[in-house]
């Protein structure tokens, strides 16, 4: 009964103060929450802004992985233009003639005759690289063939590893059927000059 009486009497100030108890719960509670979303929004951020450093870094990796390969590329090109391509006529002409002659079979086609012109290229002494003068040498191939014939020839001299450049393409019908047509075929390539064996007139 006292305890009844006791509720009974002090009932509002009991309720009043578990009102009290339950809204300082539930600020806290609250305010609990807002710092942990704002806490989860700010490692969000800082993992959002890590993976972009980390793209940016990837992206940067990649690029000197590129500039590497391209690096490395360049100086293999280099080192087989200068060990085997920037020769003198005397080294290499012989081979150079030997890759014209395979590539004309393995197209299917022949040519006897061989026309060339040889034009003397001064070094040029603005650049440092560049410590010789060459020899230019433009040959001139006539040759009968079909269209997948000169195609595939045409594919194996850009293939080359003799330094083979493409100039000038000539064709026309021949008298002898309708799918086989006359075909002259312009190519350069480059020797390093030697005064005691090239007596070739400069080039303007």
């Amino acid at each position: 009964m006292r305890y009844e009486n006791f509720l009974r009497n002090h009932f509002f100030k009991i309720l009043a103060l578990c009102l009290i108890i339950l809204t300082a719960d539930i600020f806290i509670l609250t305010f609990g929450v807002l710092r942990l979303e704002k806490r989860a929004q700010n490692l969000k951020t800082t993992v959002e802004k890590g993976e972009e450093e980390i793209k940016k870094l990837e992206t940067k990796a990649e690029e000197k992985e590129k500039e590497v390969k391209t690096f490395k590329e360049s100086k293999e090109v280099i080192e087989t233009l200068k060990n085997n391509i920037f020769l003198k006529r005397s080294q290499r002409f012989v081979d150079f003639q030997k890759e014209i002659s395979r590539i004309t079979r393995e197209a299917g086609m022949e040519s006897q005759k061989f026309g060339y012109k040889y034009t003397l290229v001064p070094k040029d002494t603005e650049k440092e690289a560049w410590k010789d003068s060459f020899v230019e040498v433009y040959m001139t191939l006539p040759l009968q063939g079909t269209y997948p014939q000169i195609k595939k020839l045409l594919s194996l001299l850009e293939e080359s590893g003799h330094f083979i450049t493409i100039e000038g393409i000539d064709i026309g019908q021949t008298t002898q059927g309708a799918t086989l047509m006359d075909f002259k075929v312009g190519i350069k390539t480059y020797f390093v000059y030697d005064p005691n064996e090239d007596i070739i007139e400069e080039k303007k």
